[in-house]
């Protein structure tokens, strides 16, 4: 029965750490391609991100044109995340250092599925048709992705269908298998 409560317990804590860790990389992203923050989206995106990191960020400093509280705030999540799992006995304690590793690991993975997701997300809604509300979603899941598809260099298009997202999911998908042979090095 522990080991069931403990499975719950993890869920848990793994899915709500998980979302408001998309939260923090959307709004990271958003602003590295300079979205429009009057967007509806974006301003209850900034409603819900603004409690926990605006305190950090008076803290922080920004370097170049990134703030990067929003990383600090991803590592402060990660060491609570499995400060809970160990004080919960859902996982062993480990070293300092391989829990820092499980917590970089965890933010990489939570970039590329949060492009992946994205990728979907403009797949589908593509197909649907296109009112003024589609199109500013539209507008804003293009502004996300267009920086990650201009790095896959060949254009391959084949009957007016760009397979660019398809070989970024792929690349996606293959940086996500490498990330979980580095976390079970970890182990």
């Amino acid at each position: 029965m522990l080991g069931l409560l403990q499975l719950i317990l993890r869920f848990t804590i793994e899915v709500g750490f998980g979302l408001f860790s998309t939260l923090i990389l959307l709004r990271f992203f958003l602003q590295c391609v300079k979205a429009n923050f009057y967007h509806p989206l974006i301003q209850a995106l900034v409603k819900v991100t603004n409690p926990i990191l605006m305190p950090i960020r008076r803290i922080t400093p920004t370097f170049s044109r990134y703030d990067w509280s929003c990383f600090v705030l991803l590592l402060i999540m990660g060491i609570i995340k499995y400060a809970l799992f160990i004080a919960l006995s859902i996982i062993t304690s480990y070293k300092p250092l391989i829990v820092l590793g499980f917590i970089l690991l965890d933010i990489a993975s939570g970039i590329l599925y949060l492009y992946l997701f994205l990728f979907i997300i403009q797949a589908i809604t593509s197909w649907l048709g296109s009112s003024p509300q589609m199109g500013l979603v539209l507008a804003l899941l293009h502004q996300l992705t267009a920086p990650v598809l201009k790095r896959v260099r060949p254009r391959v298009v084949y009957a007016n269908i760009d397979f660019r997202p398809m070989i970024a999911m792929f690349l996606i998908f293959l940086g996500l298998s490498i990330l979980s042979y580095f976390r079970y090095q970890l182990i």
